[in-house]
């Protein structure tokens, strides 16, 4: 369930974040998921998020770049507007 936690976010600030949940992801993916350093006889490990974790991150991070105002959009960037798409039908030719 999307709760909009990053809405008001800066779109800059948003598409980093969607940069490095993809690349957690695809840590995941890969079973790289515990990260561990020994130093001077004293060792410790990192845990990264689960697959679900970082799919429901992903959900929300995408609905906050999709609640942003138009002018927050790089240009070929469109949200909540209605797109035109014409494709030509040849088969009654």
């Amino acid at each position: 369930m999307v709760t909009g936690c990053y809405k008001g976010l800066s779109r800059d600030t948003l598409v980093g974040m969607r940069t490095d949940t993809l690349a957690e992801l695809t840590k995941a993916r890969q079973g790289k998921r515990i990260a561990s350093v020994s130093m001077s006889g004293k060792s410790t490990s990192k845990d990264s998020m689960s697959i679900d974790d970082l799919k429901d991150e992903l959900k929300e991070i995408d609905y906050a770049l999709r609640s942003l105002d138009a002018s927050d959009l790089q240009t070929g960037d469109v949200t909540g507007k209605a797109i035109r798409r014409f494709s030509p039908d040849f088969r009654n030719a």
